[in-house]
């Protein structure tokens, strides 16, 4: 099987009459891996490939939505709840109740090994109801057991201990005299619980495996012995070898996103719960090149705009508003940007900006925190630095989750004062902290700011991209629609203008045409012209209508209308805006409704500030599309993928 580079992003391309998916592009040579309904693999060239896009035949279908490790285990287990879904929506076909379609299922499948077994009997009503359920919404793969979301997502230690050992480290690594992995975990423990036997504080988990955890997150494959075993330390030279390649700023930067261990207010001073946090460093300075700080749930919108802040220089308003001294301005374009595979890491804002801005994409491993240290360790510094704060959750003599109420009792910061405090610290303590040495990739124990400063002289620090190439690769998405006498149907939303009235007449009428707009204006959008590449205005039919987000209106619009049916009034999108508001809010507890309102709050006030400009859809086209090409002649055959250990049967 050939290794494939690019991330699977769920494409799918119409190929001499056929539907392939698109695995992703091969390493080593232009080329681009498809496979057919079976899963058998072929390639064909890279140029094929952009023909079909340029033409219309390969469309998005959303990003993947399966767990990322998928076992066999669990791929039985999914095959198993689909025949019992499928035998069930064919009982109802037949007019069967529920309460008599159960028992003829576990007589179907009586014989099946699963329910053989002792104790793993059929499954209740409810549970194949809950499948059916699933089944309806996102097909066969919503099946999938979600093993991989259980475990304990909690630290393993407290920042207590992970400073002692880290310490001993430092002594350790610092001379001659090095220990293995068992002495540095019997010192660990012995200083821990001396700690906090003087303090008071009750001893969080020390022992063996808590070590282990922090060496992980450790860049240096020389920081122990040999003494840790040969399977440990090939490891540990497996993950730190990629870290001996950086060598200038930018060349890797890690990104993630984690909630922070603080209850905030609104302006009432009613507790909202806490924030969340995504933020990137940059691998060889340990400079923080983002740090986005918001209340909803992580999406690829927030990723966006961390990785359009790591690429942008902040504002001279932006270091007076918090009040910044350490005013150090940097930008630049990675090489390659660390991800893990959550599901906020994924979407076309993700795949628009690595195509567009030309950077490599890197998934990480689940619960692998050996290949984002950086990252892992940044966010150690913010969890010490919130427990100073009031409201948090957490601090070194309270770790526990009984300091939860009275965080809800202390809190009294704003997310607006929240953010203030977390940008002074970035620039102000953070960039002026010296990194320990076991953290360091070039072991100098340097600050962020004395470290960019130092390989800003020795390197050539990529240029920052320009503002169109901003828009294009973080603001300008691009759809495929049918053009119509009334005009582009587009999100259950109508578009038209005079000139896209010409342009219908000149092509005639079902025209297939690309469009481009911006994800949070829903205002206009642009029509290319196939024939020219110019682009035409198209304005939405609801007049008044503010700078909503396309995503804002899916979760309030009605079932899609017929072509040119009946289109709202911007009066009753925004009724349906604020009814789905209101619902939202209700059947929740009072911290949970609290949260959605300020939630609400702030997205309409960036929503007013939208409002208040003209949409600027052409200004932010890095380039307008070329005249058609000439029919590409594609070779008869496809040449077929060779499988890794293929036995005689494949």
């Amino acid at each position: 099987m050939k290794q494939i580079v690019k991330k699977r992003h769920q494409r799918i391309i119409q190929y001499r009459g056929e539907t392939y998916a698109v695995d992703g592009a091969i390493a080593g040579r232009d080329a681009y891996q498809i496979s057919n309904s079976q899963g058998d693999p072929f390639e064909i060239s890279g140029q094929e490939y952009r023909d079909h896009v340029h033409d219309g035949l390969v469309k998005e279908e959303g990003f993947d939505k399966r767990p990322r490790n998928v076992t066999a285990k669990d791929a039985r287990e999914a095959q198993l709840r689909l025949r019992i879904v499928e035998n069930a929506l064919k009982l109802g076909e037949e007019g069967v109740h529920w309460a008599k379609r159960i028992p003829i299922l576990q007589r179907e499948f009586a014989e099946e090994p699963t329910f053989k077994i002792k104790g793993n009997r059929f499954p209740r009503q409810s549970t194949v109801q809950n499948w059916v359920k699933l089944y309806r919404r996102g097909g066969p793969d919503a099946l999938l057991p979600k093993h991989s979301n259980s475990g304990n997502r909690m630290p393993r230690f407290d920042s207590v201990f992970h400073e002692i050992v880290l310490d001993l480290l430092e002594m350790q690594y610092t001379s001659s005299d090095r220990q293995n992995l068992t002495s540095l975990s019997s010192d660990a423990y012995n200083q821990y619980q001396l700690v906090c036997h003087e303090n008071g504080i009750k001893p969080g988990c020390c022992g063996r495996k808590a070590v282990e955890a922090i060496v992980h997150t450790i860049p240096h494959f020389d920081v122990l012995k040999w003494q840790l075993g040969s399977n440990e330390a090939r490891q540990h030279m497996r993950i730190a070898q990629k870290y001996y390649d950086i060598t200038a700023p930018y060349d890797q930067i890690e990104l993630d996103c984690t909630k922070a261990d603080i209850m905030l207010v609104d302006d009432s001073g009613e507790v909202i719960g806490r924030p969340w946090i995504c933020a990137a460093i940059d691998c060889a300075t340990s400079w923080i090149v983002a740090f986005q700080v918001f209340l909803p749930d992580p999406s690829s919108e927030h990723v966006a705009k961390a990785l359009k802040e790591m690429i942008s220089y902040p504002e001279e308003d932006f270091f007076e508003q918090h009040e910044i001294v350490n005013r150090k301005k940097i930008a630049a374009l990675p090489k390659v940007v660390v991800m893990d595979q959550g599901s906020e890491n994924v979407g076309e804002p993700i795949d628009a900006f690595i195509e567009v801005a030309g950077v490599h994409g890197h998934w990480a491993q689940p619960r692998k925190p050996q290949e984002k240290p950086f990252i892992e360790n940044l966010f150690g510094a913010v969890r010490s630095k919130v427990s100073q704060l009031p409201g948090a959750t957490k601090s070194k003599a309270y770790p526990d989750r009984d300091r939860t109420k009275k965080a809800m009792d202390e809190a009294r910061l704003t997310l607006r004062v929240f953010n203030s405090i977390m940008q002074r610290w970035r620039y102000d303590e953070y960039g002026r902290t010296p990194r320990r040495k076991v953290q360091d990739i070039f072991k100098r124990g340097e600050t962020p700011s004395a470290a960019w400063d130092r390989l800003a002289d020795e390197h050539i620090v990529p240029e920052p991209p320009s503002l169109d190439e901003h828009h294009a690769a973080l603001m300008i998405q691009s759809e495929s629609r049918t053009l119509w006498h009334y005009g582009i149907e587009f999100e259950s939303m109508q578009y038209n203008s005079e000139d896209l009235a010409r342009l219908y007449r000149r092509l005639g009428p079902r025209q297939r045409v690309e469009i481009r707009y911006a994800p949070l204006d829903a205002r206009e959008i642009l029509v290319v012209d196939p024939h020219t590449g110019e682009l035409v205005r198209a304005s939405n039919k609801a007049k008044d209508l503010a700078a909503l987000s396309y995503r804002e209106l899916r979760e309030c619009r009605s079932p899609k209308a017929k072509h040119n049916g009946p289109i709202k009034t911007a009066l009753e999108i925004h009724k349906d805006i604020q009814a789905r508001r209101t619902y939202k809010q209700g059947k929740k507890t009072k911290l949970q409704r609290n949260r959605s309102a300020e939630i609400d709050k702030l997205r309409a006030a960036d929503m007013q500030n939208r409002s208040l400009k003209e949409p600027q859809l052409i200004d932010q086209i890095r380039s307008e599309v070329g005249h058609n090409k000439l029919a590409v002649t594609r070779s008869k055959n496809l040449p077929r993928v060779e499988k890794k250990d293929a036995g005689p049967n494949n």
